[in-house]
């Protein structure tokens, strides 16, 4: 699922103050049935459980009778019943599942405003976009009022251009006599959004739930977008993202034995989020096409000791700092995920940039200077952006040839495989034919690290654990088997 946010373009006055009443009593309507949900809460807390413990929306929305739904029509909000039913039966259950909140009583409210959910992309109800193919414009229809609102009005807007709803028949929107229940309002958004849209005119059943936000004086429709992707062919190269000094982003492709098939970079001098996307789109296409597991600098708890200072004092700073590397990063998850592949590797990015691509020397002496990296050991030069980015194309075929010892003891009980660091104590069925039921042990302990991640991360090795489990999801022969005499 992907969630892309698209600004209503300059609605009149008339448009807004529509907009603005729709909010309120969308949002009112929904205090109401929290309120009322507070008086009752014991009553739904008994009732509507299901039969594995947990509240789920479906129950929950139940609860909501036909009295109730009567009720909610003195807030006007006849257009959004069926939305109002499953937002506040989601939110409610989740209070409810919330095991770590002492009571509930958060469910209890006085009025707040709240984003419009709607709960369904449909040309007659909810919302709907229209597209303009001669100008290449986007709209929204969206359903706000119901029928006995005076702001309804046969037109709002001049349409003569001509509009076809983003949908399956490509049916032109006409418009009629009648007075309106909804508004149209044109979109404004920045060209990562817009390929999406233009995919939805082909696919238009990737458009799926969405919400009216108001923020600023503004107002957003906030678009979920969920998209059936083909897996890509599993990756056979490595691809290194590092920042750099001069260029903005370098890149370096090395095959499975770390030979370096290309290098590149991506500039830029500001960080926006569609130049962003504009990069990442960018480097995406190029994992894609040189089928690469994508491995980039992990840049939360260290840093990588790329900025320089010389002798005279003088400080050099990357041209991209960590967080919006880290957008970055988030980005070209996102992207990949998008197109099938794996999800980017975050590896340490200590000693990247002072360790030589070329033999593997490290040392802080290498760095000669802000650009420049000279190996004290080998003596060759070469760009320390470039340096980089090789050095984390190669970490993990670097981490598989550092090997995992498992040790294998004999003992009264019989053989038993043994590594304290990965909680490995396996005694086999079968010493003599061990191999599948052994790497079935190995999946055992990474699916359960995985499912107890919040415990693990409470013990003194979880550190090294967690890279050790990450060694062998992406390859299980880094295992190496040693008998214990």
């Amino acid at each position: 699922m992907k969630t892309i946010e698209l600004k209503l373009y300059k609605p009149s006055s008339n448009k807004r103050n529509v907009i603005d009443e729709a909010l309120e009593n969308y949002s009112r309507a929904y205090a109401y049935l929290m309120n009322k949900a507070y008086t009752e809460i014991d009553m739904i807390k008994e009732n509507y459980k299901s039969s594995t413990g947990y509240y789920k929306t479906r129950d929950i929305v139940k609860w909501i009778d036909k009295e109730t739904l009567k009720k909610l029509n003195r807030f006007s909000a006849e257009p959004f019943k069926d939305s109002i039913k499953l937002d506040f039966s989601a939110v409610l259950a989740g209070l409810l599942n919330n095991k770590t909140a002492k009571s509930i009583d958060g469910i209890q409210m006085n009025f707040k405003e709240r984003p419009i959910y709607f709960c369904r992309y449909s040309k007659n109800r909810n919302y709907s976009l229209l597209y303009d193919a001669e100008n290449n414009k986007y709209y929204a229809k969206l359903y706000l009022m119901n029928v006995k609102n005076e702001k309804r009005k046969k037109a709002m807007g001049n349409y003569d251009r001509k509009l076809d709803y983003i949908a399956e028949d490509k049916e032109p929107y006409i418009e009629n006599d009648k007075k309106r229940s909804f508004i149209i309002v044109p979109l404004a958004f920045g060209k990562w959004q817009e390929e999406y849209l233009k995919e939805a005119i082909n696919t238009p059943d990737i458009l799926k739930t969405a919400r009216l936000i108001k923020r600023n004086k503004e107002y957003y429709l906030a678009i979920n977008i969920v998209r059936n992707v083909e897996e890509a062919p599993p990756p056979i190269n490595y691809m290194g993202i590092s920042r750099g000094m001069d260029k903005t982003i370098n890149y370096a492709v090395v095959d499975n034995r770390g030979n370096i098939l290309l290098e590149g970079y991506e500039s830029a001098s500001a960080f926006s989020k569609d130049k962003l996307n504009i990069i990442a789109n960018s480097l995406v296409n190029i994992a894609g096409r040189n089928r690469c597991q994508v491995i980039v600098e992990k840049l939360t708890d260290k840093g990588d000791n790329l900025s320089y200072k010389d002798k005279q004092g003088r400080q050099y700073i990357p041209i991209m700092n960590c967080s919006n590397y880290n957008s970055l990063h988030d980005i070209i998850s996102n992207k990949l995920k998008a197109n099938g592949m794996k999800s980017p590797i975050r590896v340490s990015a200590v000693r990247i940039f002072s360790t030589c691509p070329y033999c593997n020397h490290n040392s802080k002496s290498n760095r000669f200077s802000n650009k420049i990296l000279l190996c004290t050991s080998c003596g060759k030069t070469t760009e320390v952006e470039k340096a980089g980015s090789i050095n984390l194309a190669r970490k993990l075929i670097h981490y598989s040839s550092e090997k995992i010892l498992i040790i294998v003891k004999k003992t009264n009980k019989g053989i038993v495989f043994v590594n304290e660091d990965i909680g490995l104590n396996y005694y086999p069925t079968n010493p003599f034919d061990c191999q599948k039921e052994f790497m079935g042990e190995i999946d055992r302990i990474i699916t359960n690290f995985y499912e107890n991640v919040n415990l693990e991360k409470e013990n003194e090795n979880y550190k090294k654990k967690l890279s050790l489990i990450k060694r062998l999801e992406a390859d299980k022969s880094t295992l190496k088997l040693v008998e214990d005499n």
